[in-house]
């Protein structure tokens, strides 16, 4: 079974948060902004409950050190954004040479 948008490539809205919503059976992913934070959950039985993956406060990058390498997980418009350091000059420098985006929805 293949991975589908509910409704069809738009934007859910409900109790003032708006989600976009991707099923594969009842396996389903939402992400949106709930109040003033962005949220990324899972839910395993077709969104009757939902397991938060992520919450950001979208006015802050949120940095995570690992292996000697350091990430940050941020929200840029209404993008989530995954990206980290190739120089000891880091995000004060320029993107693709002292740092570089690894993951964005």
């Amino acid at each position: 079974m293949g991975w589908k948008f509910i409704p069809p490539n738009n934007w859910y809205k409900t109790g003032g948060s708006t989600w976009l919503i991707v099923t594969s059976g009842a396996t389903w992913y939402r992400r949106g902004v709930s109040g003033t934070e962005y949220h990324l959950d899972y839910s395993a039985n077709a969104g009757v409950t939902w397991e938060t993956i992520v919450i950001l406060d979208p006015t802050e990058d949120n940095v995570i050190i690992d292996a000697g390498k350091l990430y940050r997980h941020r929200i840029v418009g209404t993008t989530y954004k995954v990206d980290q350091t190739l120089t000891s000059t880091g995000y004060a420098g320029a993107e693709n040479t002292d740092w570089e985006n690894l993951y964005s929805t």
